[in-house]
């Protein structure tokens, strides 16, 4: 799997979400990165991880999604520009 081109492939589908479609959304990936993995919950691990962030930012946010990694391992960020969790309530949530 070219995991940086199946990224890509995500965010265009979380892109026509009605959540999601008011939100800039930017993704930042090597040209390509070969993984062996589970497609199907990498696909609902970063779709979700999206929504989420549309959600967190009121649809109205910047969403930045990165990869990241090498022949060894990879790592996909999804960061948005929302409110966060509440100090009081990390500790509860993690």
């Amino acid at each position: 799997l070219d995991l940086a081109a199946f990224v890509h492939e995500i965010v265009r589908l979380a892109q026509s979400h009605s959540k999601v479609r008011t939100c800039n959304v930017e993704v930042d990936t090597p040209p390509a990165l070969a993984f062996v993995g589970y497609p199907s919950l990498i696909h609902q691990m970063l779709l979700n991880l999206v929504i989420n962030a549309a959600d967190a930012t009121r649809h109205h946010g910047q969403i930045r999604v990165t990869l990241t990694g090498d022949e060894r391992e990879a790592t996909i960020s999804v960061h948005d520009n929302g409110p966060g969790i509440p100090l009081l309530e990390r500790q509860r949530v993690f």
